[in-house]
């Protein structure tokens, strides 16, 4: 039951934080405005599903460590992946691609 209440409240920060990025910077992120920044994200999206997956079978494995090793992953695909992509993202939206 806790994890349900745990993925609630993640989804509403998720959406508060694209409310927070669009007060910021004026900025809608509707859609991909090009290839760089579409690869970047379904590379991103494949390592994190996957990580969710290992992260899954660990937990039923009672292995924890392997667990938490997914979830380091996760959190290391993002975080850099995140910086490659909004660069990405706004040198698209520079040049009207």
């Amino acid at each position: 039951m806790w994890v349900f209440v745990v993925i609630a409240f993640a989804c509403l920060g998720l959406v508060g934080l694209e409310r927070a990025f669009v007060l910021t910077t004026g900025i809608s992120t509707n859609r991909v405005p090009g290839p760089r920044s579409l690869l970047v994200l379904v590379a991103m999206g494949i390592v994190v599903l996957t990580m969710v997956f290992v992260s899954g079978l660990a937990v039923h494995a009672d292995s924890t460590a392997w667990a938490l090793t997914a979830g380091a992953v996760s959190f290391l695909t993002m975080f850099p992946g995140g910086y490659v992509y909004d660069h990405f993202y706004g040198q698209e939206l520079r040049r009207g691609v």
